[in-house]
């Protein structure tokens, strides 16, 4: 049986992430920094639950039991980055994750 993941990952639109690359080309003041080009963490389970609010009541079947939180799970293994560089510096605004999976699905 298929089951989403207990997990939760740092995220980036494509779209979003060719913004940073062009800007920070563009932008002097970006001129030897580095930028994290992710937008947020999104556990999976919030991820997929956007694509099945979206295309489940059109019949599409999309998984959405989740599998157990693994015991050797630490929640201090969640990875969390800043992205205030690349949001001040290089002026990207990122997409919500929801509006991501749904153009992707």
């Amino acid at each position: 049986m298929p089951a989403v993941p207990y997990r939760a990952v740092p995220y980036v639109d494509v779209r979003d992430l060719a913004q940073v690359h062009l800007q920070a080309m563009k932008r002097p003041e970006a001129a030897n920094k580095r930028f994290i080009a992710s937008n947020e963490t999104v556990w999976y389970k919030d991820l997929i639950g956007a694509v099945a609010e979206k295309f489940v009541p059109a019949g599409y079947p999309v998984p959405t039991t989740l599998a157990p939180r693994p015991d050797d799970f630490d929640d201090s293994s969640v990875i969390y980055l800043d992205n205030t560089a690349s949001r001040t510096i290089l002026q990207v605004q990122y997409r919500p994750y929801r509006e991501t999976m749904i153009d992707m699905a």
